[in-house]
């Protein structure tokens, strides 16, 4: 089973990751949880090291219209298997 990181940043919680499919999960602080994908695994590399994960975030993934968001059901991602 794919498990989410928890994270240090005011905005995002947790972060998954599924090679397979280069799909990233990413649970916020306010309570929502997005999938994005197809994310390359060095755009998760790179957030995971990065000093601000909500700026890399909105910089490289968010703004980028190559990948598709698709916000998941209101449930704790801890529950929600990549």
């Amino acid at each position: 089973m794919d498990v989410l990181i928890r994270v240090q940043s005011s905005n995002i919680a947790a972060v998954g990751y599924r090679l397979a499919t280069e799909t990233l999960i990413v649970e916020f602080r306010g309570g929502s949880s997005y999938s994005y994908s197809p994310v390359p695994v060095e755009v998760y590399d790179g957030l995971m090291i990065a000093e601000s994960k909500g700026s890399y975030l909105a910089r490289h993934v968010t703004r980028n219209k190559a990948y598709t968001a698709t916000k998941l059901a209101d449930v704790p991602v801890w529950d929600v298997r990549l």
